[in-house]
């Protein structure tokens, strides 16, 4: 079959649904607990031969039906997702998305805002991955898109890091999650110095930026006890799961109700298999990430946020289904205090632990613990543990 010939047959199989979606599973390292799925998409032709993506997806992107492919692969995505919560699974799924659906023509923000309404889905249950050299094609148009999508609450990763050529000071202008390091050098981690180093130094890059570090094509168990010794947050491969159909997604998930991968030997203790959740709320972004590393390596489940706006935001996803908001006292919007009070009202029962570097600010805190800036890891953990038992 000639490239024309294959052309048409994608595009009939587009329209008269021989694409179907795979599923593969990301974990976090440090708990084991499952954060969501990656869709990848196959081809089955009438004969129910697989075609591989290596084989169709570069041709859509030459003939521009990969804009209507994505449109497809994120409503069944979505359609998936909202049947896994409805057997009462907890996790999200995260799309590719290539450059051409970021130009204006493709509307991409328009069909995300419809096929969530569609699916009666938040925002935070969709992720969009993007290659470094993608964003790079047109930085100005994509970064706007990132933005629109994150100001919706869209997870956003840049995908295949360290593959692509954007410079570290362009990566920290981009609105991203987090940073999916390229499975070529997770392969080699535990075989070259060289590559161990830079992996190191792409996680450490990646906290320092506020993102979460996801290692891509973890195959063995010691490479994900490695990631795990080296602070990365998250990992997805052939050791945890291979991509499976969307039929086995959840018999998948319940089987791991009693079956669990293996994870590094600093791992949280087994009481923290059902974590308490905290917020952190801090404009300050490296002490909001060292607080947020410090309190997710003692076993707790940590979202974190820079403003009240967007830390009202995720209680609201959240449902207010939150043990603990960890807060500084001035924020940019709003004072901590100020907020305290408000998710008070709004969530009874919810606690609030205030923070501050300024030693005037406790009579800001209206009756509220205020810890000092700056604490030791020690005491950030202990206050936490006597705030969630008061």
């Amino acid at each position: 079959m000639n490239r024309l010939e294959t052309a048409a047959a994608l595009r009939h199989a587009i329209a008269n649904g021989e694409l179907l979606l795979h599923f593969q599973p990301v974990l976090g390292i440090s708990d084991d607990a499952v954060r969501c799925f990656e869709a990848l998409v196959r081809w089955q032709r009438p004969d129910g031969r697989l075609v591989p993506p290596s084989a169709f997806v570069p041709l859509a992107e030459q003939t521009g039906l990969v804009v209507p492919m994505t449109d497809w692969v994120i409503d069944e995505a979505l359609r998936n997702c909202a049947s896994w919560i409805v057997s009462g699974h907890d996790a999200f799924v995260a799309v590719n998305v290539s450059a051409k659906s970021f130009a204006p023509s493709a509307n991409l923000l328009e069909v995300v805002d419809r096929l969530l309404k569609k699916h009666q889905l938040p925002a935070s249950r969709l992720g969009i991955e993007v290659t470094e050299s993608d964003i790079m094609t047109d930085p100005t148009q994509t970064v706007r898109i990132l933005q629109a999508l994150k100001d919706r609450g869209v997870r956003l990763a840049v995908d295949d890091f360290g593959t692509g050529y954007s410079s570290l000071a362009y990566l920290n202008q981009l609105p991203l999650d987090a940073v999916k390091i390229d499975r070529s050098f997770i392969q080699r981690l535990l075989t070259d110095a060289g590559t161990s180093t830079i992996v190191r130094a792409a996680i450490d890059l990646s906290h320092a930026l506020g993102l979460d570090a996801i290692a891509e094509g973890v195959e063995d168990e010691a490479t994900l006890r490695r990631l795990g010794n080296m602070g990365c947050d998250r990992a997805q491969g052939f050791f945890i799961a291979k991509p499976m159909p969307a039929d086995r997604v959840v018999p998948w998930l319940n089987v791991r109700g009693s079956t669990r991968v293996s994870t590094f030997e600093n791992a949280a203790p087994a009481e923290a298999a059902r974590p308490s959740r905290i917020l952190v709320v801090d404009d300050e972004h490296p002490l909001r990430i060292a607080a947020h590393r410090t309190l997710r390596a003692s076993g707790y489940d940590v979202v974190h946020a820079a403003t009240a706006s967007e830390a009202l935001r995720i209680c609201s996803e959240y449902d207010g289904k939150l043990d603990l908001v960890l807060s500084d006292v001035f924020l940019t919007d709003w004072r901590g205090s100020d907020l305290a009070a408000h998710l008070r009202d709004q969530y009874p029962g919810l606690k609030v632990l205030l923070m501050s570097g300024d030693p005037s600010a406790a009579h800001l805190a209206a009756g509220t613990v205020v810890l000092q800036k700056p604490f030791t890891r020690v005491e950030l953990v202990e206050h936490v543990k006597e705030a969630l038992a008061a």
